[in-house]
């Protein structure tokens, strides 16, 4: 099955868009999605 959806909002529990947010630059983990809501906010922390 395949679903195609619009997302609106974050996906991701760390307040991004998805949770695909690190890649491997120079051998080195490297975050490269910017936070767009703060997981406190949430989650009600």
């Amino acid at each position: 099955m395949l679903l195609r959806v619009d997302q609106t909002g974050v996906a991701c529990h760390t307040g991004r868009r998805d949770c695909f947010f690190r890649v491997v630059r120079d051998g080195a983990l490297v975050v490269d999605k910017p936070v767009l809501v703060d997981p406190d906010k949430l989650y009600g922390g």
